[in-house]
């Protein structure tokens, strides 16, 4: 699901209201549910509703049935070979595991092109013309800047923190393997201000076969104060806008918490997430501190130095900070 924004328009303002009633909470039950026409195999029932009479619980008259969803178990296969000890069956876990995951690297590093960095298709950076660029500029005393080292120098440093040698790919898959568990969280990355990226993510079993997972978003805006949640229905690969699920503007974020919460039928044994870069459907002017411009995205910029600061105009349109968790139950 996609969520819609609308900006204010005017230039005056009014005057300010009255404080308005305390916000109703909205509480969630999980149920066993049996054999029947919502689940052939059984499974669990989430109810969500608003705590009208405040009392901390999620009561049936407070149940909106619009909301309902059924967490269904696989359907019983033949007996395989032995595995590994999994959760409980009756969906019990004792502790989280955070697992070691896949960050991009810059040139200081890899002393070449960095690893992990995407940018959208057809941008300037998916052509001939990003090889060659270096981040790192001279200022008017002839001091190279956003080198690899802390070591002055007035010589062009061969790697700079950016150094680029070939063009950019729009997507990115990282595999974990032996995840061995139905149940993950992942607290996303940030998305971008210019373009979408989109976060893909699909469970594998020991067979090689997709597992459905339903997706609750968990999260707390500092602008609101307390937990919200919200949705996606149970598919075999879940495809997560990260400007929704995780939005940037002006490089800042209202998120206190937040985090997605995968509940899958059965054991997964690996999990593949990609990250592909879309295109911009629309740019904006070349005025403000982050202009999307048409320009921009397909003219790779070099970096300069101007008004004592390091500009690199392009950058916008690239994502380098793909930097997130992986958390398993056990």
């Amino acid at each position: 699901p996609y969520a819609l924004y609308a900006k204010t328009s005017g230039n005056g303002a009014g005057p300010v209201g009255p404080q308005g009633e305390p916000g109703i909470k909205t509480l969630i039950n999980t149920i066993d549910e049996e054999i029947g026409d919502n689940c052939e195999n059984g499974g669990v029932k989430i109810e969500v509703g608003s705590d009208t009479n405040d009392n901390g619980v999620l009561d049936s008259d407070e149940v909106d049935e619009t909301l309902t969803r059924y967490v269904c178990n696989g359907i019983n296969g033949q007996d395989g070979a032995d595995g590994q000890n999994g959760a409980d069956a009756s969906g019990y876990y004792t502790g989280l595991e955070d697992l070691e995951t896949i960050s991009p690297v810059g040139s200081c590093t890899t002393l070449g092109d960095p690893e992990g960095y995407i940018t959208p298709v057809g941008s300037g950076w998916t052509t001939a013309q990003a090889i060659g660029y270096k981040s790192c500029v001279t200022s008017p005393n002839g001091i190279y800047q956003l080198t690899c080292s802390n070591v002055l120098t007035t010589t062009e440093p061969e790697i700079c923190q950016i150094t680029i040698n070939n063009p950019l790919p729009s997507e990115v898959v990282h595999l974990y393997e032996n995840l061995d568990s139905a149940k993950i969280e992942i607290i996303p990355p940030f998305g971008m201000e210019c373009f979408e990226t989109i976060m893909k993510v699909e469970f594998i079993d020991t067979d090689g076969q997709l597992i459905p997972s339903f997706v609750e978003h968990q999260y707390v805006k500092e602008s609101v104060g307390y937990p919200q949640s919200d949705y996606f229905s149970s598919n075999p690969i879940q495809e997560l806008n990260l400007n929704t699920v995780n939005p940037r503007l002006n490089y800042q974020n209202d998120y206190l918490s937040n985090k997605l919460i995968f509940n899958l039928p059965n054991i997964a044994s690996n999990l593949k997430i990609t990250f592909i870069a879309n295109a911009p459907t629309e740019y904006t002017s070349s005025t403000g501190n982050f202009p999307c411009t048409q320009n921009g995205y397909l003219t790779v910029v070099p970096a300069y130095y101007a008004n004592g600061l390091t500009r690199q105009p392009s950058l916008i349109w690239m994502h380098r900070d793909l930097i997130y968790e992986v958390l398993k139950w056990q």
